[in-house]
C-alpha cells in the first residue's frame, strides 16, 4: 500500500499485524505519482475518481508487462439511507467503474 499520511501507513501496518498478514503486505509512505511499480504485478487503487484520474496514466506507464491495475471507486450513500444489507458489488461497464448496491425486500 501507498498512503501520503504517515499516521494512516502506521495505522495499515498494525491492522496488518491484528489481522494476521503483516507478512504478505508491505505498507510504505509515498506518493502515488512516483512510487516505483516496475515490479509489481498488481495496483489496485481505491481512491477518489478524480485523484485516480491524475494517477493512472503514470502508472500505466511505470508497469511492467503483464501487470494489472484494478480501480474502485465508490461514492458514499447520502447519510438518511443505510446501507444495504444484502450486497454491494463493483462493476465495470462501459468504460466507468460503478459500485452497485443491492436492496431485497423480504
Amino acid at each position: 500500500g501507498v498512503e501520503r499520511s504517515g499516521d494512516l501507513v502506521e495505522r495499515a501496518r498494525r491492522r496488518a499485524v491484528d489481522h494476521g498478514v503483516a507478512d504478505l503486505v508491505d505498507v510504505v509512505e509515498g506518493d502515488g505519482q512516483s512510487i516505483d511499480v516496475d515490479e509489481a504485478t498488481l495496483v489496485f487503487m481505491f481512491l477518489p475518481i478524480e485523484v485516480v484520474a491524475e494517477l493512472v496514466p503514470g502508472v500505466l506507464e511505470r508497469l511492467g508487462p503483464g501487470a494489472r491495475l484494478v480501480i474502485h471507486e465508490q461514492s458514499r450513500l447520502p447519510m438518511s439511507m443505510q446501507p444495504p444489507p444484502d450486497e454491494s458489488a463493483a462493476l465495470i461497464a462501459d468504460g466507468a467503474v460503478t459500485v452497485a448496491h443491492r436492496w431485497t425486500k423480504r
